[in-house]
């Protein structure tokens, strides 16, 4: 069961760092959090992040 839980976590975590990668944190910043925090509150990071590009004029 615990397997489970934790290839479960791992998984989510890497979906985060992957929607973390156009963001200033970058994958593995999104990763990190992910696996260090939870999943959900690294969700919540990566949503409120700025992105990596900037609007030019």
């Amino acid at each position: 069961m615990t397997l489970y839980f934790w290839l479960t976590w791992i998984a989510l975590a890497f979906v985060i760092g992957l929607i973390t990668k156009t963001t200033k944190l970058g994958f593995w910043g999104g990763f990190l959090l992910s696996v260090f925090l939870t999943p959900l509150l690294g969700l919540l990071i990566a949503l409120t992040s700025k992105s990596k590009v900037s609007a030019k004029k």
